[in-house]
């Protein structure tokens, strides 16, 4: 049982890795406004996983101004039928 609770946990870092890089590679499209990623974030409590942050003054969110999203990768793993 162990073992499945740990291949669980190390697919979903592999899920978040992908989360991070599917971000990251916006730093390679000149006209991304990305100008940071992080994985891990410090100082964002709550919602550190990844985040990505926008050149000044941000992007257009629905008619606001955004500098930076925050995301909190949640990965989930059903072995009931194996």
């Amino acid at each position: 049982m162990a073992l499945k609770q740990v291949a669980a946990r190390i697919e979903g870092d592999v899920f978040q890795g992908m989360v991070f890089w599917l971000h990251a590679a916006m730093l390679l499209r000149p006209s991304s406004k990305v100008v940071r990623v992080s994985i891990e974030h410090d100082q964002a409590a709550g919602v550190d996983d990844v985040s990505v942050h926008y050149a000044a003054p941000g992007i257009n969110a629905g008619g606001r101004l955004c500098a930076a999203d925050y995301f909190q990768v949640k990965y989930h793993v059903d072995r009931s039928s194996e």
